[in-house]
Parts: C-alpha cells; structure tokens; sequence
C-alpha cells in the first residue's frame, strides 16, 4: 500500500498541477477528492484535510497556495517513508 501511495499520488499530484496551470479548478478539486484516502490510509490528517479544503472550501486564488502544500506534505512524506523504510524506493 506505500507503493501504491507513492505512485499513485504521484502521478495525481502532477495531473492537479497540469489542471491547476490551465486553470481547470474543478478538475483540481476532483483530483484531490481521489487523492483524499491515499492520506488517510497513512493516517495524515493534515493530507486528508488539506484535500478537504481544496474540494470543499478553497476560493480559486487559495487552490495554488492548497496545492503547493499538499505537494511539500507527500514530498516529505516520502523522505520520511524512506528514513523509515529502507526498501522503500521513490519515484
């Protein structure tokens, strides 16, 4: 399941940028959505609420500040995962 975490949103968080940059919110707002239980199957609150704002409560100009954060959490996530895993690989 950290596998499929790490992959997974990976690949999302790079789709909420692209949809971000053309300014597609919703399709911001349904990624995060997806995304939403990938943090909390790890247990981040902070993830899972982030997500939460960006779905249910950002304005337009908060999705790209939402965005950046979410993206500074999985990244930090990993680095830990890693610290704490040592077979655990990154993308």
């Amino acid at each position: 399941s950290l596998n499929l975490f790490r992959d997974s949103v990976a690949v999302k968080l790079i789709e909420i940028k692209t949809a971000l940059f053309n300014e597609e919110y919703k399709s911001v707002r349904d990624l995060a959505h997806n995304i939403k239980p990938s943090f909390g199957t790890l247990e981040s609150t902070h993830g899972r609420d982030l997500c939460n704002q960006l779905v249910y409560k950002a304005t337009e100009k908060d999705i790209s500040g939402l965005v950046e954060q979410l993206d500074q959490l999985y990244n930090t996530i990993n680095i830990q995962l890693k610290k704490d895993i040592p077979s655990y690989t990154q993308v």
